[in-house]
């Protein structure tokens, strides 16, 4: 809500009615605030176009120099998983060397957490082994293990 002040007190969003926004900040999902808010603020005319937009990243990633791993949930209501846009990650990882994406049917949004209170969860252990085997790897300079 910070954010949102300064934006209207420096007069970053003129005439932005903040009413519908504040009603659906906390729906199960984001594409009301996106509607509402990042296509006014970024000034695209749809969502559509917006999300078009900033996908644009899985272009990037059979590029990737470095070592990249992925992890996201199809229940995540926050960063929504269609068909299309599972397809476009598949596609740019199979196309990349250094990439690695894994897809879980649950977990929602950060929702992989320990079941204790201070354990660790699955995505944590996930990735500490991804790190480890790269470790090993760079010192056993087995590279073509990565291709």
């Amino acid at each position: 809500m910070k954010l949102l002040l300064s934006l209207i007190s420096t007069g970053n969003l003129n005439n932005f009615d903040v009413g519908p926004l504040q009603q659906n900040c906390t729906r199960k999902n984001i594409i009301n605030v996106d509607r509402l808010f990042n296509t006014k603020i970024f000034h695209y005319g749809d969502v559509q176009t917006y999300y078009s937009d900033i996908e644009m990243w899985y272009t990037l990633l059979p590029k990737s120099k470095v070592p990249f791993l992925s992890i996201n949930a199809i229940d995540d209501p926050i960063a929504l998983s269609s068909d299309n846009s599972r397809r476009r990650i598949t596609n740019a990882v199979g196309a990349a060397n250094n990439v690695m994406s894994i897809f879980t049917q649950t977990g929602g949004h950060l929702g992989w957490v320990g079941q204790a209170k201070g354990a660790t969860g699955w995505d944590d252990d996930m990735v500490l082994q991804y790190i480890a085997a790269l470790i090993d790897i760079r010192k056993t300079n087995k590279v073509e293990d990565l291709l």
